[in-house]
């Protein structure tokens, strides 16, 4: 059938790698390709995060977000609840391709896989050996970390794409056979021999979490769904901030370098793909709860690579990138009909990564630095983050002047001389440019020599008018 040759062929692909062996060369080393065209999170300054204005509209804006997931399922009906907990799941699949990509380069189409070995895990655990949710959502995600490093191993031994390629396979595999029912139930002869007992079939009940506490209702599920997102970003923003996040950021960037101070190079992307598989085996769980039903078309090889459009539309080196690139692309499909729905397919994504390259999340943080930027200027606060550092340059402007300043001339009219240069090259508005010694500052009209003496504006034989100073 059809399905069995994409599973023999998916096979054959992963068995090539375990046989394949890296190159020594030098070209094949440097022809290595990963992801490193994102851009970091930038938070804000230290010379304004502390400042009461903007920590009150920080904190506003949060408890603003806030209060809007908390109320949505009471505004909602009962379908549109059940389309936003989906929503906030494959928040969660969009979270984990953020650390696998966006933070160890590594570029992986088969998240979708890691997900499906979490629902089959999740869904045994709960509906058949007993256990409760808040432990079964661990344990998937254990299971799809196993999973991960097994199919991350010989991937990771060659440099380049082949990760992508290998995840693919995995995901195409799982889908075509090995979590297929029809090879399950309905296996003709000699294939009964490679069947798999393990896929869930039937409802997937929703059993009281903690053995109190119901979660059947939509209003109720949509609750649990976020308790469970807010964990796990949570947890992830602990882990980016750890010396774990700082390495895997420094072996996307350098890996030669980081290498250079001891770092096992395999090891941290081993690491990054094996948190990865957790969170996708996580939210695996999660979602085959909330459809109370396991469906293996729902973790085809395709939706992966919707999941990782999700993740560069969002912005794929941002943890509010990952959340606001779930609700973009899940939502879009979930909540638009018909033709609306290409907002969130080719025409939609194309016109985002055209006018925003980093994603929403570079467009919002474009947007706060513009804000924060006017707040400075109005404070009358350096911001070197933000803008061109005038201290540097309004003090190389002093010195110059001092030093050329004639005999007799106090310090003050040195400071008002050097002062109204600043302002006529536009220093003050644009930044300027840093100046050293034998530089020229330029003036629009009329000058002043080395020795102090003005010039009319008339120079007259076409000389520039300008204001030459030396060191």
């Amino acid at each position: 059938s059809p399905t069995a040759g994409v599973a023999v062929i998916a096979g054959v692909i992963i068995m090539m790698l375990l046989v394949l062996r890296p190159g020594n060369t030098r070209a094949e080393r440097d022809n290595t390709s990963s992801w490193q065209a994102t851009d970091e999170a930038r938070a804000i300054p230290p010379e304004l995060i502390r400042l009461p204005e903007v920590r009150l509209v920080r904190w506003g804006l949060m408890a603003f977000g806030a209060i809007v997931l908390l109320a949505l399922p009471h505004v909602l009906g009962t379908a549109e609840s059940l389309k936003a907990s989906a929503t906030l799941v494959f928040t969660l699949v969009v979270l984990s391709l953020v650390v696998l990509t966006g933070w160890a380069g590594q570029v992986s189409l088969g998240q979708t896989g890691f997900m499906a070995v979490g629902a089959v895990v999740g869904a045994r655990l709960t509906n058949e050996w007993g256990f409760d949710l808040a432990l079964a959502l661990p344990l998937a995600g254990i299971a799809g970390l196993v999973v991960a490093l097994i199919i991350g191993v010989p991937a990771l031994r060659m440099p380049g794409l082949y990760l992508s390629v290998t995840t693919l396979a995995f995901s195409a595999a799982l889908a075509s056979y090995l979590l297929n029912p029809l090879f399950a139930n309905d296996a003709p002869g000699w294939v009964q021999a490679l069947t798999f007992n393990w896929i869930p079939d039937g409802r997937v009940e929703r059993l009281p979490l903690l053995g109190r506490i119901s979660w059947d209702s939509p209003t109720s599920l949509y609750y649990v769904v976020l308790a469970s997102v807010a964990v796990v970003f949570v947890a992830v923003r602990g882990v980016r901030y750890s010396r774990t996040g700082r390495v895997l950021i420094a072996m996307r960037e350098n890996p030669e370098a980081t290498q250079s101070y001891g770092v096992s190079a395999t090891r941290a992307k081993l690491t990054a793909f094996g948190l990865s598989g957790f969170i996708a085996g996580w939210s695996g769980a999660l979602f085959v709860h909330h459809q109370q039903a396991f469906e293996v078309g729902a973790y085809g090889p395709g939706l992966s690579l919707g999941v990782f459009t999700a993740a560069v539309v969002g912005g794929v080196g941002s943890l509010f990138g990952a959340f606001l690139g779930g609700l973009y692309w899940t939502g879009g499909f979930l909540f638009l009909e018909g033709s609306w729905r290409l907002v969130a397919t080719g025409a939609g994504v194309l016109m985002i990564l055209m006018t925003l390259p980093s994603g929403l999340a570079g467009g919002w943080q474009r947007l706060r630095d513009l804000a924060l930027r006017a707040f400075a200027d109005r404070k009358g606060i350096l911001v070197p983050s933000l803008v061109a550092d005038r201290a540097d340059t309004e003090a190389g402007l002093a010195a110059a002047v001092s030093a050329t300043a004639p005999d007799g001339e106090d310090s003050a009219a040195a400071s008002g001389r050097s002062a109204g240069l600043a302002q006529t090259n536009g220093h003050a508005a644009n930044g300027g440019r840093e100046l050293e010694g034998g530089a020229e500052a330029r003036t629009g009209s009329g000058s002043e020599t080395a020795n102090g003496t003005e010039a009319g504006g008339d120079t007259g034989g076409g000389a520039d008018p300008s204001v030459e100073v030396s060191s």
